[in-house]
């Protein structure tokens, strides 16, 4: 039987909107650049802005659900709406999916490791370390994981903001400008790519059966939203404007390449050891919150009152599951542009709309 929930199991709506931003850098700074300049050429540091309306009417979705259903958990929530087939098939839904991306970034956090950090690193021990690191931190609850979010958000900031100061002054206009009216429906697809990293939010939503604080879902959100939203435009900008659409588009990892021109005072140099922290920093809580998801997921789905005896499973299959998901690095990136993206968007903001109208109707909300 389920017990009620422990207090170690209480996150608030501030510590998923911090959360939130940690997670969504790390994938930001390796996914965005390349693809908003393959797509929208020049134009592509104004893709977040058409990605405006469907982020802001999704926000609106979740807190009239959650403003008129603030006692209930998540999973709760989505059975009162939904009925309790048609809501557990979407619960189930969000699993197989949070299984998937965990074992994704798994893989792509072990990729980095050995390519940048540890080229002689075998891949299966990074696996193997970021997996016991996570399993050691799950053993301490939602609320650890919440917490190491509010140390870490503000660092993460901090240096995206050192990084910014000595990046923007480089930006050349010729190539960010011009855009034309026709840059429109390019810079439409582009911003899907806005879409699915904005998408996670749903995800996080599920991380614990007690979140307190969510009558201020809508400001905490907005806040939140505006600030990734910022970050996500000055990556843009520094990375297309310095090195322009044609290289942006091509390179692996591009805003790496322009912190790697930094230069303070001509001795200060390999700023890009500070890019390669906040991205381990954000792989780690990634991983460590997907996982989260996903046992709590578990719990509620078969009524169990404690998920450590299934961590070393789910670790296990996970390992394994990352291993086979591709071959090399190029087909992990095909896959984000191709398909992750794209079922992410659809996922990240066909629930809440469907929670919504579903509500409307059946005068739940």
């Amino acid at each position: 039987m389920q017990q009620p929930q422990k207090t170690k199991d209480r996150v608030s709506m501030r510590q998923l909107a911090m959360i939130y931003i940690i997670t969504g850098f790390s994938p930001a700074i390796r996914f965005l650049p390349a693809f908003a300049a393959q797509v929208a050429k020049e134009a592509g540091w104004i893709s977040p802005v058409m990605a405006i309306i469907p982020i802001g009417l999704t926000m609106f979705f979740f807190h009239k659900v959650f403003s008129k259903t603030k006692d209930k958990n998540t999973f709760d929530v989505i059975n009162s709406i939904l009925g309790k087939y048609v809501g557990n098939f979407i619960i189930i839904l969000h699993l197989l999916w949070v299984l998937f991306l965990l074992a994704y970034y798994v893989r792509l956090h072990g990729e980095r490791l050995s390519s940048t950090l540890f080229p002689n690193l075998n891949i299966t021990f990074s696996f193997v370390i970021i997996l016991a690191v996570a399993s050691y931190t799950l053993r301490s609850g939602a609320t650890a994981v919440a917490r190491m979010g509010e140390f870490i958000t503000p660092i993460l900031l901090l240096l995206f903001a050192f990084t910014a100061v000595f990046l923007i002054p480089r930006v050349r206009a010729d190539a960010l400008l011009p855009v034309y009216f026709n840059d429109t429906i390019p810079l439409i697809k582009a911003s899907v790519g806005t879409l699915s990293l904005f998408s996670y939010i749903t995800i996080l939503l599920m991380l614990s059966n007690n979140i307190i604080g969510k009558e201020n879902t809508a400001k905490i959100m907005y806040k939140s939203g505006l600030l990734y939203f910022i970050m996500l435009i000055l990556l843009l900008i520094m990375s297309i404007g310095n090195l322009g659409s044609d290289v942006t588009a091509r390179a692996a990892n591009p805003f790496l390449i322009i912190v790697k021109q930094i230069s303070i005072l001509d001795t200060i140099e390999n700023i890009e050891s500070l890019v390669i922290a906040m991205w381990i920093l954000s792989d780690a809580m990634m991983i460590v919150t997907l996982a989260v998801v996903s046992l709590n997921i578990m719990r509620y789905l078969f009524r169990l009152s404690d998920t450590r005896n299934l961590v070393n499973i789910l670790f296990v299959l996970i390992y394994i599951f990352a291993l086979a998901i591709a071959s090399n690095r190029m087909e992990m990136d095909l896959f984000a542009s191709t398909i992750i993206i794209y079922l992410n968007t659809w996922i990240g903001y066909g629930a809440p709309a469907l929670l919504f109208f579903v509500g409307l109707i059946r005068r739940k909300i």
